[in-house]
This record gives structure tokens, C-alpha cells and sequence, in this order.
């Protein structure tokens, strides 16, 4: 029985000493882990004081356990920091519960600043007095430093921002505005709260809102930049216009947080396009209504002049009067001539001036137009008993041009120098090549000019103090603007008053000139008599419609004595009812008539009455030209014109099929 019971006792003494070795063990991994942690933790009595710490709580604290045992945690912390503790203490004693506060350390050895995360809770380990608080330590001085540095960069962009000259905004990921700047305030006259969300859409523009919301959705929707331009309304009714941009904005991750965008105040930009716009489109009418009224000007300078020169021409060519007479006639017809060449010349000028003049460019004989240029001027030099010599030294002269344009700028500088050259002057044309350019050089005896009037030579309406010699001042402005459309150049040059002048022509060369060179002859010339189709006209039927009487009646004489059948009208009405009645080949007709357009007559006949079309007008821009061209008409003569024109017209647009 003794030996029993000793047995069971030294089984309990066995089990005892075990668990007491499991305690220890325990109590051992407890002190491991609890002086290992990564936390501090303190024990604090109900006064705040400090009644154990594990290693991490001591370091953070800066002291060892045994420094710090028996002292108040008060004595470790910053001192703006104790009464916010002592508050905290106190809640605690009268609410025990787990709460948290975050403070600052003092700032033992000039250690760096540091704060620490305070969790506290009420003991329930039996081992602590009663009262007793467990604490955890978080260090958070990291965490306090980086919302330093965010704070920092806030307010540093804050005051960037309030200041920039430009509405600035930031938008999170979904393209919701989380922050605007004061400009953006001051700009729209609404506070920034009004902007964050979608709000910012309120202040646009109502006309604008629609098309700049949906666009900063689609924007947002494809990730891309947005760039536009719209208004602001601010509530006073003030419209602001605005350029506005957005891009991604990334952090430093180079991860996409949100847009970065800003708004430009452009209002008076706005207001100066508009203002321009305005004053543009006032000039573009003031063009127009010049044009309209050069059009209409020329149409009425024209067209009195056309039966004259009809007849003038016609009488000039006729080989059946005196020699006497059909001088008369040349002269007349010659001064008709010239004075439609000034009217020609005020259209010139504002084709040129709004680029509208355009060129026919074929390869050139410049020395045969040069002759055609002198010949248009002989009678002229004959007059004045003027000796002109011609030089025409360059081995090449094959340019590429306008051959009537280029006529017209010879002939422009052959007639000032005759104008310019008093009686028994001199004259001299020479031509030669100089850098692969064919230079044109022609000069004079004549009254010269000052140095003032070689710098306005050749500007329109210029005459310098030559005003009593007639004309527009429009000619060497023209031929100006025609060889720089050439490629070429032109100058002029003169030692003074009475000691003549000079002017040189620099043209490119063109490609070689195979065969003849031929040259419209569009100046004046001498007239030649023309042969008469007799038997060609009598198979033809002429309807011409013309409401100008004068011309109406001579030119269907003039017909008449060709052997065609001529049938007159005044206005479309009488054409078409003699276009009812019987059938004809050809329609000569003027462009403007009393009671319609002569281009609609011509469309009309192509389509009930098919037959060949000459428009003849005083109306010649070159919209005029492309209307009766479109309008079906074979060709469009402009007023005034030679019967000689006329005749090769008739021969030429009856010979088609």
C-alpha cells in the first residue's frame, strides 16, 4: 500500500516538474516575443506611469527599461504634446476602452523627430495591478514625414496654382474635377466647390454645353488629351471664351492617377478673329461691289464703242473705197482701239490684283513678238518722226509665256517711250541673254525721270509729274505684274529729268520653238482687207439679239453686206418667237438683256432649237467668259470689236460640226 501511494506521488512530482518546465518554457517564448516585437509596448499604471516596457517600447523612447521604469510617460513626450496626453489619460480612466492617439517624442540627444502611434487598452493580465493599461507603440514618423511632404506639395501647388494666369483643374480617373484654381474661380466667377464632380459643365455656355460635355466624356472614355475651344457664362452674363486642354496625369510610379488640365481666357483673341472677319468679309463685298461696278462700267464704256469700230474696221478693210476714206477709217478705228485698251487695262489691273489673271504659258518667240509689239506702235513713231533702232543680239530667244500677254508688256513699255519722246527722238530695242535669261532692254531720249518717280514707276494710277501727257497710269503697273507672273523681272532707269530712260525685261527661257511663231494680235495693228464668204453665207441664218440699237443695226448690215440671213431681236421674248418660227444656225447674242440673261437663251436653244452661239458682250472678266462657255456658247467676243475679230470668229465656229 506504501509503496502504492509513493508510486502515484512520483508520478505527480513528475508531471508537476513538467508543467512547471512547460510554464517556463512559455514564460520564455512570452519574453522572446514580447521584447522581439516589432511594436513597442508599455504598461502604464492609472497616473500615466511607465510600468514596463519591452526592448522595441525602449528604444523608440530612446531610454532602457530600467531608466524608464517607475517615471510617467509624460516625461518622454514632446512637450506640446503632454496636455494632449494627459486628455487622452483621462478619457481613458473614465471610459476604458481601446482608443488611439498619435504624439510626438521628445527629442532626447538630438535625435531626429519622431512620432509614435499610442494604442491603448485596459490590463487583463492577472500579473498587472489593477487599473493598468497595455500599449502599443506604432513608429509612424514615416508616415507623419510623407503627409509632411504631401502637405508641402499641396500648398506649394496651391500657391503655384492661386497664382498662375490660367484656369487650372485636376480631375481624378473617371474625369470627375477634384480641385480648381483661383484663376478658374476668378475667370468663371463661381467658387470652387461649384466645379468639383460634373459641376464645372454648369458654367459652360448652354449653346457649348452639350458638345463639350459629351467630348470631355469621350475623352476620358478613350484616355487621350482633349483640346478645345468653348464658352463660360458667368452669372452676371458675361460670355468668357476660353481654350481648354487636359492631358493624363501620372505619379511618379508612372501609373495614370487623373487629368491635369487648363482653361485660357481668349476672349479677345475671339473678339479680333471676329473683328477680322468683319472687316474681311466688308473688303471682300467692297471687292465685290468694286468689280461689279468696274464690270458694269466697262459693259457701258463698251458697248457704244462697238458699232464704231465695227464700221470703222469694216470701212478700214473695205478695198472697195478711196485710199483717202479708208485712212479716215483707220483712224478712227485705231483711236476706238485705244481707248478700249484703257478700259481693258482697268480689268487687268484688278484681275491681277486678285489673282485671277490667268496664262495661257506655250513656247514663244519673243523677237516675233517683239516685231508684232513695233509694228502695233509704227504708225505712232511715224507720227512724231521718232527713229527707233532694233538690236535683237541674243542667239536665243525661245521663252515660255503668254504670247499675248508678253506682246502687252512690250507693247505697255514700246508706248511709253513714244509718249514720253518728243519729236526727232531716238528709240533703240536690243535684246541678249545674260545668266540663261533673255533680256529685253529698250530705251529712250525722252523726258526722263526723277529718282522719286522711279520708285513709283510701276505703281497703278503713278504718272509721276507727267500728268499732262493722258492715259491712267496703269499700263507699266500691268506689264509689271505680268512678267513677275513670267518669272522674269522688270526695272527701269533714268539719269534725271530730260536725260530719257531705260528699261530692262529679264525673262526665263522656255523650251525650243519649232516652225513658225505665231502671235495673237490683240493690239493695234495695221488693218488688212478681209475676204468675204459669199457663198459660204448665203447657206447661213444669223438670229442676232441685241438690245443696243446702234450696234444691233450696224452689225446686221455688216452681215448683210456678207451674204448672211439676218434676223434682229432686242430681248429674249422677240428671240424666241422668231426662233418658234423658223430655224437658224447660228445665235449672235449679247449677254445682258432687258428682260433676262443671254447665257439662259443659249441653254434654252441648245435643248428646243440646236444651233451654233458667238456671245457678244461688253461683259469680259473672266467669270463672264466661263458662263457663256458653260452656257454652250462657241466663243465669246467682248466689246468692242473689228468686224476683221468677227469674220474669222464666224469662219471658224461655222466650220465646226
Amino acid at each position: 500500500m506504501g509503496q502504492m501511494r509513493r508510486a502515484d506521488l512520483e508520478v505527480r512530482h513528475d508531471a508537476l516538474v513538467e508543467a512547471q518546465a512547460e510554464v517556463e518554457m512559455s514564460r520564455m517564448r512570452y519574453a522572446e516575443l514580447y521584447d522581439g516585437a516589432p511594436v513597442g509596448y508599455v504598461t502604464l499604471n492609472q497616473a500615466g506611469v511607465i510600468e514596463q516596457t519591452n526592448l522595441m517600447g525602449a528604444e523608440l523612447l530612446g531610454f532602457s527599461s530600467a531608466q524608464m521604469s517607475g517615471h510617467p510617460l509624460l516625461f518622454f513626450l514632446a512637450k506640446n504634446n503632454r496636455r494632449k496626453f494627459l486628455k487622452y489619460l483621462s478619457g481613458l480612466r473614465r471610459e476604458p476602452g481601446r482608443a488611439s492617439i498619435e504624439l510626438e517624442l521628445a527629442n532626447k540627444g538630438g535625435r531626429p523627430v519622431a512620432f509614435v502611434e499610442l494604442v491603448a487598452i485596459p490590463s487583463l493580465a492577472r500579473t498587472e495591478p489593477p487599473g493598468s493599461f497595455q500599449c502599443a507603440l506604432i513608429d509612424i514618423t514615416a508616415r507623419r514625414q510623407a503627409e509632411k511632404e504631401l502637405r508641402d506639395s499641396e500648398e506649394k501647388f496651391r500657391t503655384l496654382t492661386s497664382h498662375a494666369p490660367v484656369g487650372i483643374f485636376l480631375c481624378d480617373k473617371k474625369g470627375d474635377t477634384v480641385f480648381v484654381n483661383d484663376t478658374w474661380c476668378t475667370m468663371t466667377d463661381y467658387p470652387a466647390e461649384y466645379a468639383y464632380g460634373k459641376g464645372w459643365v454648369q458654367a459652360v455656355h448652354p449653346d457649348d454645353r452639350e458638345r463639350i460635355a459629351s467630348g470631355w466624356d469621350e475623352a476620358v472614355r478613350n484616355g487621350v488629351c482633349s483640346t478645345t475651344e468653348f464658352r463660360f457664362l458667368r452669372p452676371d452674363g458675361e460670355v468668357i471664351w476660353v481654350h481648354g486642354k487636359a492631358v493624363q496625369f501620372k505619379n511618379a510610379e508612372d501609373k495614370f492617377t487623373g487629368y491635369i488640365g487648363t482653361v485660357a481666357d481668349i476672349t479677345e483673341r475671339k473678339h479680333g478673329e471676329t473683328e477680322l472677319k468683319r472687316a474681311r468679309d466688308n473688303a471682300q463685298q467692297a471687292n465685290q461691289a468694286k468689280d461689279n461696278f468696274l464690270a458694269a462700267l466697262s459693259h457701258e464704256l463698251r458697248t457704244p464703242l462697238n458699232p464704231v469700230l465695227l464700221l470703222a474696221s469694216d470701212g478700214a478693210a473695205n478695198p472697195d473705197l478711196p485710199p483717202g476714206a479708208r485712212m479716215d477709217f483707220d483712224t478712227i478705228r485705231k483711236n476706238i482701239e485705244l481707248e478700249a485698251r484703257l478700259i481693258d487695262d482697268m480689268l487687268d489691273i484688278t484681275r491681277v490684283a486678285h489673282g485671277k489673271l490667268k496664262l495661257n504659258f506655250q513656247p514663244a518667240d519673243a523677237h516675233s513678238i517683239l516685231h508684232d509689239a513695233i509694228s502695233a506702235v509704227q504708225s505712232d513713231l511715224e507720227r512724231k518722226k521718232i527713229e527707233l533702232t532694233l538690236h535683237l543680239n541674243a542667239k536665243r530667244q525661245n521663252i515660255s509665256g503668254d504670247a499675248t500677254r508678253l506682246q502687252q508688256i512690250f507693247w505697255n513699255v514700246l508706248k511709253n517711250a513714244v509718249k514720253f519722246t518728243p519729236e526727232n527722238g531716238k528709240i533703240s530695242v536690243e535684246t541678249g541673254v545674260i545668266d540663261l535669261r533673255l533680256v529685253v532692254k529698250v530705251s529712250d531720249t525722252g523726258i526722263g525721270m526723277s529718282a522719286d518717280e522711279l520708285t513709283r514707276i510701276f505703281d497703278a494710277f503713278s504718272q509721276g509729274t507727267h500728268s499732262g501727257f493722258g492715259g491712267l497710269g496703269l499700263g507699266l503697273a500691268i506689264s509689271h505684274k505680268l512678267v513677275e507672273l513670267h518669272h522674269g523681272s522688270i526695272r527701269a532707269f533714268s539719269k534725271g529729268k530730260g536725260r530719257g530712260a531705260t528699261f530692262v525685261i529679264e525673262l526665263p527661257f522656255g523650251q525650243k520653238v519649232t516652225g513658225d511663231s505665231t502671235v495673237a494680235k490683240t493690239f493695234p495693228s495695221r488693218s488688212a482687207p478681209v475676204s468675204r464668204p459669199k457663198k459660204l453665207a448665203q447657206k447661213i441664218r444669223i438670229l442676232l439679239v441685241e438690245d443696243h440699237e446702234p450696234t444691233r443695226v450696224a452689225l446686221a448690215h455688216l452681215l448683210v453686206c456678207r451674204n448672211y440671213k439676218v434676223e434682229t431681236a432686242k430681248s429674249l421674248a422677240e428671240a424666241r418667237t422668231l426662233a418658234n418660227a423658223q430655224n437658224f444656225n447660228l445665235l449672235i447674242s449679247d449677254i445682258g438683256l432687258p428682260d433676262g440673261n443671254g447665257c439662259d437663251l443659249m441653254l434654252e436653244f441648245h435643248k428646243l432649237h440646236p444651233m451654233k452661239g458667238i456671245a457678244l458682250t461688253g461683259y469680259g472678266m473672266d467669270d463672264d467668259i466661263a458662263r457663256s462657255n458653260n452656257a454652250g456658247f462657241d466663243a465669246h467676243l467682248t466689246k468692242p470689236v473689228r468686224m476683221e475679230s468677227l469674220d474669222s470668229t464666224l469662219a471658224t465656229v461655222l466650220a465646226t460640226k
